[in-house]
């Protein structure tokens, strides 16, 4: 996800052209993650979800909500100092899940940002977002990405076969169509 990887990136301890050398301990602990994927408890999504690194963290939808306790945590942790880089991250999936609770309470955090927090709001569908968010954040597009190329991608570099390359590029083409982001270096 490119939200990750530009977090990365500031976190990295040796970036190369700007990039995330995905080496060093801070890269390595940035892309893991325990967020919890059938849990019976909504308890647990009440809350900042953070990597193995403390400056990078992600808020979660349960079922269809984001909610207001996990919006309220994410306030107060982007509000303190970054612990080992020079800033901190906050990934917010699938934005459009926001509940009204939640989104507004996004807003006082959106119009009093802390200098040394950055937050992503990820989402497909930015016209669900309230105005008034949206009118706070800058938004980056990104075009979907042509099955030819990601199945190019998975035989160049994942050593696929060409029927597998196809089969797996298509698969991932239809399950990603709608999302915004998306990450090659996570196919297997």
């Amino acid at each position: 996800m490119f939200a990750l990887e530009l977090a990365k990136a500031f976190v990295c301890r040796n970036p190369t052209d700007g990039e995330a050398c995905d080496e060093c301990s801070a890269c390595l602990r940035a892309d893991k993650f325990s967020i919890p994927i059938n849990a019976d408890k909504n308890d647990e999504f009440k809350k900042v979800f953070f990597s193995e690194h403390p400056d990078i963290g992600i808020v979660a939808a349960y079922k269809n909500n984001i909610f207001i306790d996990a919006i309220r945590s994410l306030e107060v942790e982007s509000n303190f100092r970054p612990f080992e880089a020079k800033g901190r991250f906050f990934i917010i999936d699938e934005a459009e899940k926001l509940n009204d609770a939640a989104a507004n309470a996004l807003l006082k955090t959106l119009e009093e940002p802390s200098p040394t927090s950055h937050i992503f709001l990820l989402t497909s569908r930015p016209n669900s977002l309230l105005q008034t968010i949206r009118s706070r954040c800058q938004t980056v597009r990104f075009a979907p990405i042509e099955t030819k190329e990601i199945e190019n991608h998975l035989k160049a570099t994942k050593k696929f076969a060409p029927d597998d390359a196809a089969l797996s590029a298509k698969s991932f083409a239809w399950k990603h169509r709608t999302s915004l982001e998306f990450r090659l270096k996570q196919i297997p």
